[in-house]
């Protein structure tokens, strides 16, 4: 028995219906019996174990809620079980059956062909509101460009045979099984101006005062003082009245002198004598310290053949009137 078949068995009149066209139509499924008889693919017991498996293995749904708490002796969650029975060979338990009851009547939607069926574009099997979708075909041909799409829709399509010429036109493989696009989230408001700068009320709350400090540290021995270099004595040039005046000559024992000549001599005399002395007395202050009084003592000797010298010279010179 063909899906064909199958489906007029319950009550779709595909070849009536079509003329040699596609049949669309829907069909209310009134309970899990019925279900499993529309899905029927004219399979033996092999044949629906391999068709399950191939669909669902590696299928895990999650074990947890509601679905823990349905969950049978095989730790199957409900929900596989079900599939179990629809497509494979299980069977269902009274318990599984009062479970699902509440979900029937449902509808669904039914695509039919008897004769061929050729896409050459888009081919859209989904349903407005998400319920199942049977396609049930004979012969499809898929030429350049066509393709079929189902987005968000149960779906179960059948075919005896399936030929394809070129491609689809596109990055759109042959069957394409897609997600319900969302929908486009609202413009968000325009955001809030800025709000005006706060103001300060106050200059703030004094804190705790500052407590003591810590401890100075040790401090460090003064190092010993240097001796102090002893003070030089300035040396002082002795003056021209300081130094000690030659011993006058006694008249025994020099030259006598006319009276006239010798007031001549009394007059140049201590002006010659002090030009020899600031003369003969040295420059240069000595490197160490010396006694003025002495210096001028060293000194006179040596001032005196000067003097004695001056006074000879001045005595020979006519007197002057």
């Amino acid at each position: 028995m063909t899906t064909i078949d199958r489906l007029e068995a319950n009550g779709i009149p595909v070849t009536a219906m079509a003329g040699g066209g596609v049949v669309e139509t829907k069909t209310v499924v009134h309970d899990v019996d019925q279900f499993r008889s529309l899905l029927d693919q004219g399979l033996g017991q092999q044949g629906r174990q391999a068709h399950y498996e191939a669909l669902f293995s590696g299928i895990q749904p999650a074990a947890t809620g509601r679905a823990a708490a349905a969950a049978g002796d095989d730790g199957a969650a409900l929900s596989q079980r079900i599939a179990a029975h629809v497509i494979g060979n299980a069977n269902l338990s009274g318990e599984d059956r009062a479970a699902i009851a509440p979900a029937f009547p449902l509808t669904a939607h039914v695509t039919a062909a008897p004769g061929p069926l050729t896409v050459n574009s888009r081919y859209d099997l989904s349903t407005p509101d998400g319920s199942v979708r049977i396609a049930a075909f004979t012969d499809v041909i898929l030429e350049q460009g066509g393709y079929f799409v189902c987005e968000a829709t149960p779906l179960t399509f059948t075919c005896q045979t399936l030929t394809r010429t070129g491609n689809s036109g596109g990055s759109a493989a042959d069957f394409n099984i897609l997600g319900k696009t969302g929908a486009t989230p609202p413009t968000p408001p325009a955001p809030a101006a800025a709000g005006a700068p706060g103001e300060c009320s106050s200059a703030g709350i004094a804190g705790p005062g500052g407590g003591p400090g810590t401890p100075g540290a040790a401090g460090t021995p003064e190092p010993p003082a240097r001796r102090a270099a002893p003070a030089r004595r300035a040396c002082r040039r002795p003056s021209p009245s300081s130094r000690r005046s030659p011993p006058a000559s006694s008249p025994s024992t020099r030259n006598p002198v006319p009276a006239g000549k010798a007031a001549t001599a009394a007059k140049a005399g201590p002006a010659s004598r002090a030009a020899t002395v600031a003369t003969a007395s040295p420059v240069a202050a000595p490197e160490t310290p010396a006694d003025p009084v002495a210096t001028a003592e060293r000194a006179a000797p040596a001032a005196r053949p000067a003097t004695a010298a001056t006074a000879a010279t001045a005595s020979t010179r006519p007197a002057t009137s």
